[in-house]
C-alpha cells in the first residue's frame, strides 16, 4: 500500500498481517502539495506528483536519490501510474486538459487523450493493456462527466460509464478479476461516496462512503485488493477498508493530515505480450491489445515513425508559438488532423516569451530565437521594463540548452528577425516608460556575443513586428505610434521610407500595425492591423495594396458565434509555402497559407492564398479557418512558421556561400549583395570603423560556427529528385531591385537613425562608400571610365561631322564636369548618364547564373 500525506508518502507492505510496518519515505516539498503517487516495485523506486514544483519526481524507498523527470512546465498533475514492464510513466495533467505518457526519465513523451474537459483519475490494467481515466467535465459548459477506457497507446478510447451516478469523480482503480468478473472503482467528491462497475461500464453501483450531507467527510482516492476496497477521506483524516459486497465500511488507519491518492502495487501482474526486452521501437514502446504485435512503436506528438520505424526529431512542418510564459511547437501535418501543442520552454522568473524567429543552415544546425519581457515589479520604485533574447537548440525539448544572447533594460523587445545568411538577430525595441533610452531598430549576433548595433533611432514611436528580406537587402517594421506606420529600409537602417501610412487606400483606417512579414516567392510584405482588425499585403515600394482579411469576411458567423470570430485583433503572421508536388506545377501560381495570432480572444486563425503573378490583384483567398477552437494555449502572441524541407531561399547554403561567411569582420558582418559585405561597428564601440569589402565567391562550403555549436544533421529535404524545386532554390537579388530603390527626393544614402553612423565618410569618401554599398567593385570603375571615353570620342566625331562643334562640345564638357555620386535609381527604367552604359556589364559580371530577366535601361542622353 502507497499514499501520500503532507510531506511524506508512505509504504506499508500487505504481505504481513501487522500493518504498523509503516516504512515513511520524506520528500521534499511543501505541505498538502502532493497529489498522486506510483511505484516500479522492480527497481525500487516511487514516483510522485506535486503542485508546488509542477512536475513528476522520483524518489528510492529510503528517501534518498530525488530527482525530477517532468518540472519545467506549468502542470497540474492530479494523477500518475507507472508501467513499469515498459518503464513509463503515465498522468493526467488537469492544466493542460490532457492524458500524456512519457519515458522514467522524461526525455521521450507523447500525447495520448488531447481536448478533455477536466481530467482527473488515472489506472492501469497491464494483463488486458487497458488503462481508464476520468474526465469530471465542466457544467458552465454543458459538458457531463465521463468515465473512459481505451488501449495503453491511447487508441480506441471510450466513454464506458456517462450520466447517473456520475457528478463529480475524482479518482480511479481497477481489479482485473484475472479476466473474468472485473471490475472498476471510483470516488466521487459529490456526492461522498465509492462507487464500482464492470470494466465495460455496465451496473454501476454505491459500495461504500458517507453521503453528500455528512459534514467533515471528503472521500478522495481509491485502491483494492485482494477482495477489499481501500479509500482515503481527506475530511476525517483516514483510511477506510470495505467489501465489495455489503456496503459496510471500517478504519484501517487514521491520524494523517492531507491524504488524498492511495494505490495498491502488485509485482506478480505483468504484460501479457507486448512491449518486453524484445522491443526496437525507436521512441516509445506502448502496449496495445488490438494489433497482433500487441505493442505500438510511436514518436512524439506530432510525429509519426518513418518506414524503417525510427522517429525524427522534430515534425517536417510545425508552428512556434510563444504564448505569454510559454514556447510550444504544433504539428500540422498529424495524420490524426489534430493540432497539439507540446511545450518546449515556459519562463519561470517573471518572464514572458513575446516574440520568436528560427534559424537552419547547411550543417545540420537548427536554433530557435525568441524574446522575453519582464513588467517592472514597482517595489522600491522599480519601473524597469526588461527584455531579452534567448537561443535553443530547436532538436531539443524541456528548454535544454536555452542561452540568453541579449539582454535590455530600456524597453520591450517587441519583435525579432533573423537573417539567415548570417545568423544576426535584428529586434524592435519599444522604450516604453523610459528616458534613458529612444525606440529603436537593431541587430545583434546570433552566436551570444553580445555586439548591438543600433541601425534606426529617430522618429520611431513604438516600433513592434520586423521582417527581413536578406537577398535584398531589405528590412521592414511597424510602427503603432502617432502616426502608425509601415517602414522599409536597408539592413545597414540607410535609405529609409515609409510604404504604408494612415490615409493611404485602401488602409486608409489604419491604426494600429501590429506585425509585418514578407513573401519571399512573391515579393510581397503582409502586415496585420489589431485596431482595424485587417490583414492587407502590398508590394515593396507601397504602391499596391489590398485588404486580405477583415472582420467582414465572416458575417453570418460575426452573427451567430461573436466569440468565436476568426479575425478580431490580430498580433502576429507567418505563412507557409506549398511545395510543388502539392498543388499544381504552375510557375505563376503560388499557394500558401497564411496564420495568424489573436492574443485577447484567445485564437488562432489561417487562410488559404493562390497568387498569380507578383501583385496583390492575383490573390485568391480560400479557406478560413480557426486552427485552435479550444486550446491550452494562453494568450498566443508570435507565432512563427518552420517547414525541415521547404526552406527560404537561400537558407541552407546562406552561412557557407554569401559574402559574410568569409568576411574578416572584427564584430558584425552584413552581406550587401552577392559579391559585398559590410563591417558594422557595435554601439559599445566608439572608435571602430566600419567599411565595405568584396570578396571573391568560395569555391566550397566554408563552415562560420565553430564545431562546438554543430548540431546533428537534420533530415535532407523530401520530394527532392534531380532539383530541389523552383520555388525552393536559392534566388539571386534582382541587381536592378538592389539599386534602384524609388526613394523620395532629398534622401539619397541619408540614414534617419543611428545606423547612418555606419557611413562616417565625407566628400569623395561617402560617394566611394555609396558605390562600394551597391557592389561597384574598382574594376567596373574602369570599363566604366573606358566605356565613358568612348561615348565622349563618338560624340566629339559626330560634332565634327554635323558642324554643331559648339553645341557637341558645350553637352560633353557637362557630361564629364559630372559627379554626381551614385544613388538609387529612380525608377528602373531610367539610369544617370555615368552609368547607362556600365550596367548591363556590371549586371552580367557581378551576378553570375543569375535566373532573373534583365531590365532594360534607357537614358535621356541616349540621342546624343
Amino acid at each position: 500500500m502507497l499514499f501520500p500525506t503532507a510531506n511524506a508518502i508512505h509504504f506499508i507492505s500487505q504481505d504481513v498481517d501487522d500493518y504498523t510496518a509503516d516504512v515513511v519515505v520524506p520528500v521534499d516539498v511543501a505541505a498538502q502539495t502532493i497529489t498522486s503517487v506510483a511505484m516500479d516495485p522492480i527497481n525500487g523506486v516511487i514516483y510522485y506528483a506535486t503542485l508546488d514544483t509542477f512536475g513528476i519526481h522520483r524518489v528510492n524507498l529510503t528517501g534518498e536519490n530525488q530527482t525530477s523527470i517532468l518540472d519545467e512546465h506549468p502542470t497540474a498533475i492530479t494523477s500518475l501510474e507507472v508501467d513499469y514492464a515498459t518503464q513509463n510513466v503515465y498522468f493526467v495533467d488537469s492544466y493542460e486538459n490532457r492524458l500524456e505518457v512519457a519515458s522514467t526519465d522524461g526525455r521521450r513523451r507523447r500525447v495520448l487523450h488531447d481536448g478533455l474537459v477536466s481530467p482527473t483519475g488515472l489506472a492501469l490494467d497491464p494483463v488486458s493493456l487497458t488503462m481508464f481515466y476520468i474526465d469530471t467535465g465542466d457544467i458552465d459548459r454543458e459538458e457531463s462527466p465521463k468515465i473512459y477506457s481505451a488501449a495503453m497507446d491511447g487508441s480506441s478510447p471510450e466513454a464506458i460509464v456517462t450520466g447517473h451516478p456520475l457528478n463529480h469523480p475524482l479518482y480511479i482503480a481497477v481489479d482485473n478479476g484475472d479476466g473474468v468478473d472485473g471490475l472498476i472503482y471510483w470516488t466521487d467528491v459529490g456526492t461522498n461516496m465509492v462507487y464500482c462497475a464492470s470494466l465495460l461500464g455496465e451496473e454501476p453501483r454505491a459500495i461504500a462512503g458517507f453521503g453528500p450531507l455528512d459534514i467533515g467527510s471528503v472521500v478522495h482516492g481509491v485502491a483494492f485488493f485482494g477482495g477489499h476496497v481501500f479509500f482515503t477521506d481527506s475530511g476525517l483524516r483516514k483510511i477506510y477498508e470495505s467489501t465489495t459486497i455489503l456496503m459496510d465500511k471500517s478504519v484501517y488507519m487514521e491520524g494523517f493530515n492531507y491524504l488524498s491518492d492511495i494505490k495498491i502495487v502488485e509485482t506478480r501482474k505483468g504484460h501479457i505480450g507486448g512491449c518486453l526486452n524484445t522491443s526496437r521501437c525507436d521512441y516509445l514502446c506502448l502496449p496495445n491489445p488490438n494489433v497482433p504485435s500487441k505493442q505500438t512503436c510511436a514518436c512524439a506528438t506530432g510525429i509519426e515513425p518513418l518506414p524503417d520505424g525510427s522517429c525524427p526529431e522534430v515534425p517536417n512542418t510545425f508552428l512556434l508559438v510563444a504564448g505569454q510564459n510559454s514556447l510550444r511547437r504544433i504539428a500540422l501535418d498529424n495524420p490524426s488532423g489534430e493540432y497539439v501543442d507540446i511545450p518546449l520552454y515556459d519562463s519561470l522568473d517573471g518572464y514572458g516569451v513575446n516574440a520568436v524567429d528560427y534559424l537552419l543552415t547547411a550543417r545540420g544546425e537548427g536554433y530557435i530565437y525568441f524574446a522575453e519581457m519582464k513588467t517592472p515589479s514597482g517595489v522600491a520604485g522599480d519601473n524597469v521594463w526588461r527584455s531579452r533574447i534567448r537561443r535553443q537548440c530547436m532538436f531539443e525539448q524541456n528548454g535544454d540548452g536555452s542561452e540568453i544572447i541579449h539582454e535590455e533594460d530600456t524597453g520591450i523587445i517587441e519583435d525579432i528577425a533573423v537573417d539567415w545568411t548570417t545568423g544576426n538577430v535584428y529586434f524592435t525595441l519599444n522604450a516604453v516608460g523610459n528616458s534613458r533610452a529612444d525606440s529603436h531598430v537593431a541587430m545583434v549576433s546570433g552566436r551570444g556575443a553580445g555586439n548591438k548595433v543600433t541601425l534606426v533611432n529617430t522618429t520611431l514611436h513604438k516600433p513592434r513586428g520586423i521582417a527581413l528580406h536578406p537577398l535584398q537587402n531589405t528590412m521592414f517594421w511597424t510602427d503603432f505610434g502617432d502616426p502608425p506606420k509601415v517602414e522599409t529600409a536597408r539592413m545597414n537602417g540607410m535609405s529609409r521610407t515609409p510604404i504604408i501610412t494612415r490615409g493611404q487606400m485602401p488602409f486608409s483606417n489604419l491604426l494600429h500595425p501590429n506585425d509585418v512579414i514578407v513573401d519571399l516567392n512573391t515579393d510581397l510584405v503582409y502586415f496585420c492591423d489589431g485596431g482595424a482588425g485587417i490583414i492587407g499585403a502590398t508590394t515593396f515600394l507601397g504602391n499596391a495594396g489590398e485588404i486580405i482579411v477583415a472582420v467582414d469576411d465572416n458575417p453570418d458567423l460575426r452573427r451567430s458565434q461573436p466569440t468565436k470570430l476568426f479575425i478580431r485583433k490580430p498580433w502576429s503572421l507567418t505563412m507557409r509555402h506549398f511545395s510543388p508536388s502539392d498543388r499544381d506545377d504552375d510557375p505563376e501560381t503560388e499557394e500558401a497559407e497564411l496564420f495568424w495570432s489573436d492574443p485577447e480572444f484567445h485564437l488562432m486563425s489561417s487562410v488559404s492564398l493562390v497568387t498569380t503573378g507578383r501583385s496583390t490583384t492575383g490573390i485568391e483567398k480560400t479557406h478560413l479557418r480557426n486552427i485552435l477552437e479550444r486550446t491550452t494555449l494562453y494568450k498566443p502572441l508570435a507565432v512563427q512558421f518552420v517547414s525541415i524541407d521547404g526552406h527560404k531561399p537561400g537558407e541552407i547554403t546562406g552561412l557557407t556561400t554569401m559574402p559574410c561567411s568569409t568576411h574578416s569582420c572584427e564584430y558584425l558582418c552584413l552581406n550587401i549583395n552577392a559579391t559585398h559585405f559590410h563591417c558594422l561597428c557595435p554601439d559599445s564601440v566608439p572608435n571602430c570603423r566600419p567599411r565595405t569589402e568584396p570578396t571573391e565567391r568560395p569555391t566550397r562550403l566554408t563552415p562560420t560556427t565553430p564545431p562546438s555549436e554543430t548540431l546533428p544533421q537534420h533530415p535532407p529535404l523530401r520530394n527532392q529528385a534531380t532539383r530541389a524545386p523552383p520555388h525552393l532554390l536559392p534566388r539571386r537579388p534582382r541587381f536592378h531591385t538592389l539599386l534602384n530603390r524609388n526613394e523620395p527626393a532629398g534622401q539619397g544614402q541619408k540614414s534617419d537613425g543611428q545606423g547612418g553612423q555606419t557611413m562616417k565618410q565625407t566628400g569623395n569618401q561617402e560617394e566611394e562608400g555609396s558605390l562600394q554599398d551597391l557592389g561597384v567593385g574598382g574594376d567596373v570603375l574602369v570599363v566604366a571610365f573606358v566605356l565613358f571615353a568612348v561615348f565622349v570620342v563618338g560624340i566629339l566625331y559626330l560634332s565634327h561631322r554635323a558642324r554643331r562643334k559648339y553645341d557637341q562640345v558645350d553637352r560633353a564638357t557637362m557630361i564629364l564636369g559630372s559627379e554626381t555620386p551614385l544613388r538609387p535609381l529612380p525608377s528602373p527604367h531610367r539610369a544617370p548618364p555615368i552609368l547607362t552604359s556600365a550596367l548591363p556589364l556590371l549586371h552580367s559580371s557581378h551576378l553570375p547564373n543569375s535566373h532573373e530577366e534583365k531590365q532594360p535601361f534607357s537614358s535621356p542622353h541616349e540621342t546624343v
